[in-house]
């Protein structure tokens, strides 16, 4: 009741501040008071485990950048399938996976790349997401998360996927995006998995990108050549510490 009455400017005597933000978001509001409530009834348990979608994406965002920081090894597993059609002219690509293998001393590989470099950036915000899990097993957590669907001009930078996934530098060819006269790529909902450890650390990091692209290429004698991608990539990481 006292943290409720503090949500809503009045405050008791002997109040403590610091105890009173359980969910650890900066900030003492009913949501706290909810929380106490549930714990009080046995629904929840007063420890670290993230219940709210913001508490979910900063715990995966901390886990990773702890991942990246405490790494010794990590082994890849890439993927492709597309549908490409050139001037209406369709071929079907199915790459076999590629393995990819590094290992770290003191954070960085034998060409003194960081781990990050081997995985995507830790910037995702909970605005960002269509839908956020959160499982709690015996031995580990595992979080899912679902981008929204982001449609990107070639000459333009991906917000979304850029905070958090793979945004697409070329095109399956290998034409670099910011050569096509105009085009854009349509990411419709890169999915997120991630198995951390009880140590907070991901130990495996799978991201599917799904994505549907158009690219135009005016060519010197006016001519206009068109490109459409429609495919899915899959990254698959595994990290041993």
């Amino acid at each position: 009741l006292s943290v409720l009455k503090y949500s809503v400017g009045i405050s008791e005597k002997g109040f403590i501040k610091a105890n009173a933000d359980v969910n650890k978001d900066g900030s003492i509001n009913s949501a706290d008071a909810l929380k106490i409530l549930k714990v009080s009834v046995g629904l929840e348990t007063m420890d670290d485990t993230p219940t709210s979608e913001k508490e979910i994406v900063d715990f995966y965002n901390t886990a990773l950048n702890k991942t990246y920081s405490q790494a010794k090894k990590v082994r890849i597993v890439t993927d492709e399938v597309c549908t490409y059609t050139f001037n209406g002219e369709k071929t079907v690509f199915g790459s076999d996976p590629i393995e990819t293998e590094a290992e770290f001393v003191n954070g960085l590989d034998e060409d003194d790349f960081p781990v990050s470099a081997y995985g995507p950036d830790t910037k995702l915000t909970q605005n960002m997401l269509n839908s956020v899990a959160f499982i709690k097993n015996s031995n580990s957590y595992e979080i899912r998360m679902v981008i929204k669907p982001e449609k990107v001009d070639v000459k333009k930078d991906s917000v979304y996927n850029a905070a958090g996934g793979f945004p697409f530098e070329s095109s399956i060819d290998g034409t670099e995006l910011k050569d096509y006269t105009s085009g854009s790529v349509t990411y419709t909902g890169t999915e997120i998995k991630a198995v951390i450890d009880n140590s907070g650390r991901v130990t495996e990091l799978t991201v599917k990108t799904p994505y549907d692209s158009v690219f135009n290429m005016k060519q010197k004698n006016g001519k206009t050549d068109k490109t459409t991608e429609k495919g899915t990539s899959t990254y698959i990481a595994k990290f041993s510490f």
